[in-house]
């Protein structure tokens, strides 16, 4: 329940937090979520489901921020990575593309096999 203890604590005798404001809380209590989920469960473990319940929101919130698994952890690499090196993620420029940087690559390697296949055994 980490965005209604956020609420309840910001918004005592206060105005009502800007949109911004929500926007980062939200976006920090589901990379927290995601971080806490794949520590116990693993990278292959976690479910918009869980991680949903696990930020205090509901799916549909999750699904408006983040489409699926990949991105929400790979946002959450990112966001470790960042934390931890400072100068990340490059900016557009130097990378020579206007991607984001949490976002997923479009080239697979292997062909045709499928995400979960490439996995060592």
């Amino acid at each position: 329940m980490l965005i209604e203890a956020w609420l309840c604590q910001k918004t005592k005798g206060a105005r009502r937090p800007s949109a911004v404001a929500l926007t980062q809380v939200l976006g920090d209590a589901i990379l927290a979520a995601a971080g806490e989920l794949v520590s116990s469960r693993g990278l292959l473990g976690i479910s918009m489901s869980q991680i949903a319940a696990a930020a205090g929101i509901g799916r549909a919130t999750l699904y408006k921020y983040f489409p699926d698994v990949e991105r929400v952890v790979a946002a959450w690499h990112n966001r470790q990575v960042a934390d931890h090196w400072p100068g990340w993620p490059p900016s557009a420029s130097s990378r020579g593309t206007a991607r984001s940087g949490c976002a997923p690559s479009s080239r697979r390697t292997g062909g045709s096999a499928s995400a979960g296949s490439t996995a060592p055994t």
